[in-house]
């Protein structure tokens, strides 16, 4: 379905305006978890060199992308939330875990240079998929102030590398796009175990203190 899915984007890009494909592309790239990020940004980037726009308008189209990134990033983050919400405001006893202890575990982030750069850090790596990011930020309730900024410069400089290996040609493109996916799924799996971990020790502890 996946495969579908990314076919299904590039040949759309062949079809409308680049602008258009760029902001919608990257909204649907965002909702989407499993399409490899690299897709519509670096397919952006090829059609760009070969309409021949300068390499100046990779700038004017990491902007335009940003735009739809972060419109699908606020929808993820917000969709994130309200299912932490009713699992662990609701069966959060199965678990050990209440959602008000998730919730404090999120407002442990105060604002701090350390808390910009961190989530700043995890939007602008080419590796890290942008949704586990959008997701892991809306269950614990990153505050929003952070959250914000954050996913736009992390995003602006993320897309414009992209963008910049799309551009410079279709061998480096495709030779990317494809060592990328395999790296992204590994970090993806590898983001879940850990996830899977710290929770189940968490919940051990907790009984394991009530006991």
């Amino acid at each position: 379905m996946i495969s579908s899915v990314t076919d299904a984007l590039i040949d759309w890009a062949r079809v409308v305006p680049l602008e258009l494909f760029a902001v919608l592309g990257s909204f649907v790239e965002e909702l989407l978890a499993p399409v490899p990020s690299p897709i519509v940004m670096t397919v952006t980037g090829s059609i760009a060199a070969a309409q021949d726009k300068p390499m100046a308008y990779l700038i004017v189209l990491s902007l335009i992308a940003t735009a739809g990134k972060t419109i699908g990033a606020v929808l993820v983050y917000a969709i994130a939330a309200k299912a932490e919400s009713f699992i662990f405001g609701r069966f959060g006893w199965l678990f050990g875990v209440s959602h008000e202890e998730i919730v404090s575990f999120g407002k442990r982030l105060r604002g701090t240079w350390k808390d910009y750069v961190l989530l700043f850090a995890l939007r602008a790596l080419p590796i890290m998929s942008s949704a586990v990011v959008s997701i892991g930020a809306g269950a614990i309730k990153v505050p929003m102030r952070i959250y914000l900024p954050t996913t736009i410069l992390g995003t602006i400089v993320r897309d414009a590398f992209y963008l910049y290996v799309g551009f410079t040609g279709i061998e480096t493109l495709y030779r990317l796009v494809h060592g990328f996916e395999n790296i992204e799924s590994i970090l993806e799996a590898l983001i879940a175990l850990v996830i899977v971990v710290v929770f189940g020790w968490v919940v051990w502890r907790r009984k394991r203190s009530r006991g």
